[in-house]
């Protein structure tokens, strides 16, 4: 049995933690996101992530924001979060071109944050007010876990939440958002 430790062969592979700067920059708040990844997901030996900048707002004629966050546990992508800015007619059409796409729409259920959030143990998304110039100029944040870790659904669901928060309040500030985020982060 030893030998088997010692090289990680199962059920003995070493479980490594998340550390804060391993994070996405895009995740916000390193420690925070860090505690947050390591509620939601699964065990591995391994963990990586990596930021990619779709668009960067330079100035306020500029209205194209994008960021991706790819988190990978034993070169296995784990999870997913995207932030950009948006336009549509109401949330209710957010939700279904965008969240809908990932999870299905029973699963989700409302908490408080920017004018619209739905969470599950899949998924927690906001969609943020972010520029007062045009109509219906929005942050959609959201962050898909594709492999669940072992907590229960109810702390997957908080762990979730608590990234797409942290990841909007990021997105806000990098975005030269100009209007209120509505969303209440812990700093």
């Amino acid at each position: 049995m030893t030998v088997l430790y010692v090289f990680g062969f199962p059920p003995f592979k070493e479980v490594r933690e998340i550390k804060a700067g391993e994070v996405c920059g895009s995740l916000g708040d390193a420690a925070r996101a860090g505690a947050a990844l390591r509620e939601v997901l699964p065990k591995k030996s391994e963990y990586s992530s990596r930021d990619d900048v779709t668009a960067s707002r330079v100035d306020e004629m500029d209205s194209s924001y994008g960021t991706y966050c790819f988190v990978y546990g034993d070169g296995k992508q784990v999870a997913v979060a995207r932030a950009e800015l948006v336009e549509y007619e109401n949330t209710d059409q957010w939700v279904k071109e965008v969240v809908e796409q990932l999870v299905p729409a029973s699963s989700l259920t409302p908490f408080e944050a920017g004018d619209r959030a739905v969470a599950s143990s899949r998924i927690a998304a906001i969609y943020s007010p972010c520029l007062s110039r045009g109509a219906n100029r929005y942050l959609s944040v959201h962050v898909h876990l594709k492999e669940k870790g072992d907590a229960g659904d109810s702390e997957l669901r908080s762990g979730l939440i608590e990234l797409a928060e942290n990841a909007t309040v990021y997105a806000h500030s990098r975005a030269r958002c100009d209007l209120p985020s509505k969303v209440n982060a812990a700093s």
